[in-house]
């Protein structure tokens, strides 16, 4: 038996047998939204999820940001209030994530170390819906999507709120741009703007 070596849930056998296309398909999103504030709970009936996974620097709030914004908090709330269950899992600070949650009202996992899986299982742990019925949304192809399609979670990446705040992240953005144009895997949706 093959042991994980890549550290993302793929052994040896599997990384040696996917060709680029079905690697490149690990970075693909089901959906491309322009914001979070897509997600209602209509928009998460209609698609049949329960839960939803987000990430926090440049989805909830800007880089660094530790209070989001009282529109991103009445979506939050009004997705609550729907029955929708939320977790945060973010690559920010353990005690950053915990401030966000507060105002939000929900429960967070910092350093989760993305697109590792340590973090995921946490988080599929606490939220307590099968795995089909939990959407995981972020703004990064490298973490956020990688992360949640090597777990089997259906994802969705939104534009980013503002501009990347440190170098290793301009260049992961610069990456990730030249990733979404080369020709792999299904095509991505584009859901329009409600």
């Amino acid at each position: 038996m093959c042991t994980d070596r890549t550290g993302l849930g793929l052994n040896m056998v599997q990384t040696r047998s996917l060709g680029r296309s079905t690697m490149l398909a690990y970075l693909r999103p089901q959906f491309v939204l322009d914001s979070v504030l897509v997600i209602d709970a209509a928009w998460m009936g209609a698609h049949r999820f329960r839960a939803l996974i987000m990430d926090l620097d440049n989805t909830l709030v800007p880089p660094h940001a530790v209070e989001p914004c009282g529109t991103v908090r009445r979506w939050h709330a009004e997705l609550l209030q729907s029955g929708v269950r939320t977790i945060v899992l973010s690559n920010g600070s353990t005690a950053r994530v915990a401030a966000v949650c507060r105002h939000l009202g929900t429960t967070g996992i910092g350093m989760a170390r993305k697109p590792f899986r340590h973090g995921y299982h946490e988080a599929l742990k606490r939220l307590s819906v099968p795995e089909s019925e939990i959407l995981a949304v972020g703004d990064r192809l490298l973490t956020d999507v990688l992360g949640a399609n090597l777990m089997r979670l259906a994802t969705a990446r939104v534009e980013p709120l503002g501009p990347d705040g440190d170098a290793s992240s301009k260049v992961g953005r610069a990456i990730e741009r030249w990733l979404s144009r080369a020709p792999a895997g299904p095509a991505w949706i584009r859901a329009p703007h409600q």
